[in-house]
């Protein structure tokens, strides 16, 4: 039974190794990802200023710049808080779009 415990112990030590090497070998590709996810919800509350070709255009940038790992990590984190305030009402409107596409601007 001891035997059992301590090859448990190995395997589990070895699956959160496993997940860690993942995430940092991929952590560009998983943001990208969760970038390109946030976009049908921001593209549905544009504000009328804001043409939806440049809002795509500005998208298709930062999603390049994510996965080519150009993005500073502090501009993308103040992004994503933003991104995670706006939505604590379950909506977004246009005025938060509006800020967002601007943090999006700095990428």
């Amino acid at each position: 039974m001891k035997k059992f415990f301590i090859i448990f112990g190995i395997l589990v030590v070895l699956l959160i190794v496993a997940a860690v090497v993942f995430i940092g070998v991929n952590r560009n590709k998983l943001m990208a990802t969760s970038f390109a996810a946030i976009q049908p919800a921001v593209m549905q509350q544009l504000p009328q200023s804001v043409p939806a070709d440049s809002a795509r255009a500005l998208f298709d940038q930062a999603i390049e710049k994510i996965r080519a790992g150009e993005t500073n990590p502090l501009i993308l984190q103040d992004f994503f808080a933003t991104f995670k305030s706006s939505m604590e009402d379950q909506q977004i409107d246009s005025t938060e779009v509006g800020v967002l596409l601007e943090k999006m601007q700095a990428f």
